[in-house]
């Protein structure tokens, strides 16, 4: 019985290659944009210009049963979407969160609010 030895054309190749490479790319991309707890602290950028404007440094209580190294990633995140944010820094082992943000877009209301919104914290 005569075996199938249909190979791959060099152009079938390159398509399966590129494929990998987007599907890493997807990877790296979707990784490199993650908080991540690193010495003792969870920082995310959210790309606005707030850097250049002000920030705002709120003391935190953890609700109980809230542990901010395996939480804190949600805490960081509750800030998606507000607009005027740049930097959100949570500080685990001295509960605290340091933000950069932009008056003109948005408050420390907005913010406090933000945070409470997450039901992992109080201040």
């Amino acid at each position: 019985m005569p075996r199938n030895t249909r190979r791959l054309s060099p152009a079938g190749i390159i398509t399966i290659a590129a494929g990998v490479l987007l599907v890493l790319a997807v990877i790296t991309v979707s990784n490199a944009s993650k908080p991540q707890l690193a010495e003792g602290k969870i920082t995310k950028s959210f790309g606005g210009e707030a850097s250049a404007c002000t920030s705002a440094t709120i003391a935190l209580t953890p609700n109980e049963g809230v542990d901010l190294a395996r939480s804190g990633e949600k805490l960081v995140d509750s800030f998606t979407g507000i607009q005027g944010i740049g930097a959100v820094t949570l500080y685990v082992d001295d509960p605290r969160v340091e933000v950069q943000f932009c008056e003109s877009t948005t408050s420390e209301q907005a913010i406090r609010s933000a945070l409470g919104a997450s039901g992992l914290v109080v201040f």
